[in-house]
């Protein structure tokens, strides 16, 4: 025959034994989040600077207008 507390009493048991489990996993998944963290932080920073490093910053405008005008004054003081 089951009492009215049995039931509160073997959860509230379960919790008391799960509890260092619960905690010993804490503690070891907690440190390996924040390792993983760091690290995709890192992998993300490293990825940038090498975007950087490989895109060049071609400007049609700038380019235009900084290319032509030295090319030809080149020219006219090698024809002098």
């Amino acid at each position: 025959m089951e009492r009215n507390g049995d039931k509160g009493f073997h959860k509230t048991l379960g919790w008391i034994v799960a509890a260092p489990f619960i905690g010993l996993a804490s503690v070891i998944v907690l440190p390996l989040a924040f390792l993983a963290v760091i690290g995709v932080s890192a992998l993300h920073n490293i990825v940038g600077i090498a975007h950087r490093g490989m895109s060049f910053g071609w400007r049609p405008m700038e380019a235009y207008l900084a290319g032509g005008k030295k090319k030809k004054r080149e020219k006219k003081e090698e024809g002098q």
